[in-house]
């Protein structure tokens, strides 16, 4: 995928979630803990936007990214769900919501 400018990665928690941005060089741009609420989601989303077209990978879309991932998906947004290298095999792979 070419479309998008910033990569916005998230590490998802039962309270907080904490993203990063990169470019597409992988240089970092910013960094930001949001709540796991709707409040944190838009705040996370308005964030990603003003820095260009972000693409999302989330960590635990199945669990405690659920709730975000579902947010952005129905606000358009593209997400892939990372996998902890640890627990399966650890490739992102694109979600539908």
């Amino acid at each position: 995928m070419t479309w998008w400018t910033v990569a916005i990665g998230v590490d998802t928690h039962k309270q907080w979630h904490v993203a990063v941005a990169l470019d597409r060089f992988g240089r970092l741009i910013e960094s930001l803990t949001v709540a796991a609420t709707m409040a944190g989601y838009r705040q996370l989303l308005v964030g990603a936007r003003g820095l260009g077209e972000p693409a999302f990978a989330i960590e635990g879309c199945g669990s405690y990214g659920s709730g975000l991932a579902g947010f952005l998906g129905d606000q358009g947004e593209t997400v892939f769900e990372w996998n902890d290298p640890g627990a399966v095999s650890g490739a992102a792979e694109e979600r539908s919501y």
